[in-house]
């Protein structure tokens, strides 16, 4: 593939992602792509196990020769704080080729950061560096014996049922290099991925991506395409992917095809170690509150009987509600009842949006005490996060989840 070809690929799926329209993005596990990392990354304080198998045949149409690899990666990730996140993983490689035979292992990180965050349109985007170490005692004959790296900006951008996410990347990686007496070395390449993901039903997705590889080396570039399915048990935090991908080749140094199962776990829980911090200062807060009312009531009115008129909130405090609940009328009937306990109902939205069982509040600059004591009123757990293009006139975001279901 000519260097036109990959400017075109990429233009188009720029203009394909920008085009996504966006409802509100989730960061659910459903329209995640197989082999692109998430763009989503996780709150600060949550964890996540994934592990990632695969399966690689090499070949070249001059020779008899095959090499066939076969790899399994996990990795523990922790959410640093709500925008950085950090992978610690050892993958373990099987490789055959013929008579010969070798396997060994790496000890590998990776540090995601994620600048850009707009959950009005379902736009994310963040940078990885990854990198590992050959961690084996001595060379298999049938591995370069040097170390892998990678550096990727990847963009994604997520609707109600479809998601669509691209990235760039440069990278040195072990290949084997399949003629009639194969060879095994580091290829430093650069490459493009565009990955597409549409929603089948609640628990099943279908996951398209194009990559293209180009070997700085070689001057030569390949394409693959890998389509496949995604299941996903939202309540389990559990989502199940696989893969089959083929590309020609290049010169026996590329495979030919390659099969993927993903496998990723999210306990369940509150979302992570800050949110969990905001509600129980909201809480100390509302309870020291609670305790001058009360002897404010007790000194001045000690005879007045209790009222059961709900205590007002401040009326300089204004919000916007969005239905992500899959309930109609749910986010109107919660603004009523927010409404008169005084906080000014700016709008409700009601359009379709991607399920979510945790409603999240997304406040502006100087109004996180006031997300903690309204987060405090409403059932459940609910996320905290500053937001900086809320709307003039909006002070919270309230995206209305199912826990807010009577």
């Amino acid at each position: 593939m000519r260097a036109t070809h990959f400017r075109a690929l990429l233009a188009g799926g720029l203009a394909f992602c920008t085009a996504a329209g966006a409802a509100e993005s989730t960061s659910g596990l459903r329209l995640r792509p197989i082999s692109l990392p998430d763009t989503h990354t996780m709150p600060a304080g949550a964890t996540e196990l994934s592990a990632q198998l695969g399966l690689s045949r090499y070949s070249d149409s001059d020779s008899s020769r095959d090499v066939t690899d076969l790899d399994l990666a996990p990795e523990l990730a922790y959410g640093i704080t709500d925008r950085l996140e950090f992978g610690l993983s050892s993958p373990y490689r099987y490789r055959v080729d013929d008579g010969d035979s070798g396997r060994w292992r790496h000890l590998g990180g990776r540090v995601t950061y994620r600048f850009l965050e707009r959950p009005d349109t379902g736009r994310y985007s963040a940078f990885t560096l990854r990198g590992s170490t050959l961690n084996d005692s001595g060379d298999p004959p049938v591995s370069s014996g040097e170390n892998t790296y990678s550096a990727e900006w990847h963009l994604s951008e997520r609707s109600a049922v479809n998601a669509v996410s691209i990235a760039l990347g440069y990278a040195k990686r072990d290949y084997p290099k399949v003629r009639k007496e194969p060879a095994y070395k580091s290829a430093v390449e650069y490459y493009a991925q565009w990955a597409y993901g549409h929603v089948l039903s609640p628990e099943l997705a279908f996951t398209g991506e194009l990559t293209y590889n180009y070997a700085r080396a070689d001057r030569l570039g390949s394409l693959e395409v890998m389509p496949g399915l995604r299941y996903t048990k939202p309540e389990a935090g559990v989502s199940v992917a696989m893969g089959l991908g083929y590309c020609p080749g290049l010169d026996g140094a590329r495979p030919d095809a390659r099969a993927l199962l993903s496998l990723t776990y999210r306990p369940p829980g509150p979302a992570g170690l800050s949110q969990r911090m905001g509600r129980l200062e909201g809480q100390v807060e509302t309870l020291r509150t609670e305790v001058r009312n009360l002897r404010q009531t007790l000194a001045e009115q000690p005879a007045k009987e209790e009222t059961s008129e709900p205590r007002q909130a401040s009326p300089a405090i204004s919000l916007s509600l969005v239905n992500a609940s899959g309930e109609a009328g749910l986010a109107r009937t919660l603004g009523e009842r927010l409404g008169k306990q005084g906080y000014e109902v700016v709008n409700v939205i009601a359009e379709d949006r991607p399920v979510q069982s945790v409603t999240h509040l997304y406040y502006r600059e100087g109004f996180k005490k006031p997300a903690v004591t309204l987060g405090r009123a409403l059932p459940g757990n609910q996320t905290l996060t500053h937001y900086t293009h809320l709307p003039a006139d909006v002070d919270i975001q309230v995206l209305v989840g199912t826990d807010q279901v009577d």
